[in-house]
């Protein structure tokens, strides 16, 4: 009865907007869910590989830096070689294999490695050497897994499931809030600054994303072993590491979690980041309802705050997701 009461004073334009974006969440939600099997399989980005040549003249191809969790995977390689080659697999320090490549005169030559990770990795590497003068080209790398590699479609959709309480009370909050106008502009303020992260399939890496990503990475790898709380670049400030009044850890306890949960690195960072957008608009809608009274000077300060240009600096360049939080 109290929530039939709460919504009893709806219009039909409310409750047709409602429903119908209610109806739109659960879409989403049902397309991410089913994306969830697609992660089954990677298909290596040759950008991510670095040629080297030693001191010998001995060619390098070097991919480092795999990240995975633990599970059964099949490593796939295809290749193109006029000589003998040698394919060296890491995944860690119990995960080793090193294979020849023989040549293909007349044609392609693949070979396929099954390998067990005992625990999640972030250390994986597959490095590829030819002797000098000779020829090794890479078709393809398929990194495939008995089960989905990552689960961000299923966390997203969860996500997207719980919007929709969130707009029917935000409806019910807006036809009682004396502040219509502030309101709607933080919303938009909040989609404005999402649509960056959305629309793009990867992310900038500015100054500091690289730098958070390991922090993040360290702290969830430090929760998998068993560190409570997880000391972030032990090595500083005599073993106390890295002083937590400029990077407060608790901060970034909250995507590694979501690395626990099975989302992938660049998934992580997304949501954590409209975690970030969300929280300081509220702030920020907040501190200058306190502040003010009139409409007008809530919103104005609410687009000064929010799109300053030093903070949107921080967020969209630099990386620098505590930073855009405080700013």
């Amino acid at each position: 009865m109290r929530i039939k009461s709460i919504f009893k004073e709806f219009s039909i334009f409310n409750y047709a907007f409602c429903i119908a974006v209610s109806i739109g969440l659960i879409i989403g939600a049902a397309l991410l869910f089913a994306s969830v099997g697609s992660t089954r399989v990677y298909n290596v980005d040759f950008s991510a590989i670095d040629e080297v040549v030693g001191d010998d003249g001995t060619e390098y191809l070097q991919l480092r830096g795999l990240s995975l969790r633990k599970g059964w995977y099949n490593i796939n390689v295809g290749y193109v070689a006029d000589a003998p080659a040698n394919v060296e697999i890491s995944l860690d320090n119990d995960t080793y294999m090193n294979n020849e490549l023989a040549p293909t005169p007349s044609g392609s030559g693949s070979v396929s490695v099954d390998c067990e990770l005992k625990s999640g990795t972030d250390r994986g590497r597959i490095d590829f050497s030819h002797p000098a003068g000779t020829v090794l080209n890479l078709a393809y790398i398929t990194i495939s897994s008995e089960k989905p590699m990552y689960y961000d479609g299923l966390i997203f959709g969860i996500a997207l499931l719980l919007l929709i309480p969130a707009v029917w009370l935000g409806v019910y909050f807006f036809r009682h809030s004396t502040h219509k106008i502030s309101l709607a502009v933080a919303v938009g303020l909040v989609v404005l600054q999402v649509l960056p992260f959305i629309l793009r399939p990867g992310l900038h890496l500015g100054t500091d994303t690289c730098g958070q990503m390991m922090r993040i990475e360290g702290i969830y790898y430090g929760l998998l072993d068993g560190q409570f709380p997880v000391v972030i670049y032990p090595e500083w400030n005599n073993s106390y590491g890295q002083l937590g009044v400029l990077y407060p850890n608790i901060f970034l306890y909250i995507p590694a979690l979501f690395r626990i949960m099975g989302m992938s690195q660049l998934g992580t960072l997304k949501l954590h980041l409209f975690i970030v957008i969300c929280t300081s608009v509220v702030i920020a809608l907040a501190s200058a309802r306190t502040i003010f009274r009139r409409e007008w000077q809530i919103t104005l300060v609410l687009i000064a705050i929010c799109l300053d240009n030093m903070r949107l600096i921080d967020m969209l360049r630099d990386g620098r997701i505590t930073g855009a939080l405080i700013a």
